[in-house]
């Protein structure tokens, strides 16, 4: 936590540990949980994803192997350097991609997600944040992942180093069809495309890759796979059976651009 470089969400001045607290120069303090996390949102969250059942089902569905061809595509494209997982949930890909010699942090906009990310990987700094202001210095990561969430470009583009490269991952068509199609929802469409959009106003495209590939889910596996997702929140989960998932995701590389990013926020 003291290494990572955080930014006051008051004033943006630079935060250092003092004991269990960190402190920018104008003396805004921000306390560090027991578990490990701070929380550096400038005023409480009405986000819907705070059931850590949700978040508890998506640990087991990572922990079962189910995106391990995800985390290969992103770990091939990782530079060196300092690495932000923006919109990180419980921790999991930040914790599969991590290496000792990388330093790196996640920032979520669910406490109990963080609260469970920070529990986990107890050598990961991770912060309750909004990814449309990032607590973190301009310039100071080598690169930012954005796995199926949320994403604000020139906030990416802000603290991303000139040069460095955003890791965006977007839902194609079939992505979790099967989970769909029992909760009653249609399809992804055109989520790549509209992603892309957005994505290229800022940042220079310089790869466009699809992961796809199914699963074979116990029902066990195939309950947890209903259950982690948010469109799924508040319904009862059916009876599953054993059944084949397919994940199809899109990656998009991108390299952030030379000078000051553009004002205005890009949300997508």
């Amino acid at each position: 936590m003291s290494e990572t470089p955080w930014s006051c969400p008051i004033c943006g001045l630079p935060l250092s540990r003092r004991g269990d607290s960190l402190l920018c120069p104008s003396r805004h303090c921000f306390d560090v949980a027991r578990q490990g996390y701070v929380n550096l949102l400038r005023r409480p969250s009405d986000t819907l994803y705070e059931d850590r059942s949700l978040f508890a089902a998506r640990r087991a569905v990572w922990r079962a192997g189910f995106f391990d061809p995800v985390i290969r595509a992103v770990r091939e494209r990782l530079p060196d350097g300092f690495l932000l997982d923006a919109g990180c949930g419980e921790g999991s890909l930040l914790g599969a991609l991590r290496e000792e010699s990388r330093p790196c942090a996640g920032v979520d906009l669910s406490r109990a997600a963080v609260r469970m990310a920070a529990s986990a990987y107890r050598d990961i700094p991770f912060a309750v944040a909004d990814v449309c202001s990032l607590p973190l210095a301009a310039g100071a990561a080598a690169c930012v992942v954005n796995m199926l969430t949320p994403a604000n470009y020139a906030e990416f583009a802000r603290v991303l180093r000139p040069g460095g490269r955003l890791i965006k991952l977007v839902p194609n068509a079939q992505h979790l069809a099967q989970i769909r199609s029992l909760a009653g929802k249609a399809p992804y469409t055109r989520e790549a495309e509209t992603t892309l959009e957005g994505f290229s106003r800022l940042f220079r495209l310089t790869e466009r890759t699809c992961v796809r590939y199914e699963v074979e889910c116990g029902a066990e596996l195939a309950s947890l796979v209903f259950r982690m997702t948010p469109l799924t929140a508040g319904e009862t989960a059916p009876a599953c059976g054993p059944m084949c998932v397919t994940v199809d995701i899109t990656l998009l590389v991108g390299e952030a651009p030379d000078g000051e990013s553009a004002a205005a926020a890009i949300v997508v």
